[in-house]
């Protein structure tokens, strides 16, 4: 997760109106949730390992943290 995710990403998505944005951190291992409310985002849930990831959005959604991370190449992990 880098500076540009958290800035110029996230205030150019909130711009045209994209309602959900997610930064996966494989690293940490975890995913960031933020949902757009009033032109900004709203951080709306961290999931972790094991942790069902769930979108309103997008409901057919079905994968953990620990799927991504288990299906990235050796050389990333």
């Amino acid at each position: 997760m880098n500076k540009r995710d958290k800035l110029s990403k996230m205030v150019s998505y909130a711009r045209h109106g994209i309602p959900e944005y997610w930064i996966v951190d494989p690293s940490g291992c975890f995913i960031e949730q933020y949902l757009l409310k009033n032109d900004a985002y709203a951080l709306a849930n961290v999931f972790a390992e094991d942790d069902a990831v769930s979108s309103q959005i997008l409901p057919c959604v079905a994968f953990t943290m620990q799927d991504i991370i288990d299906s990235l190449p050796d050389v990333l992990k």
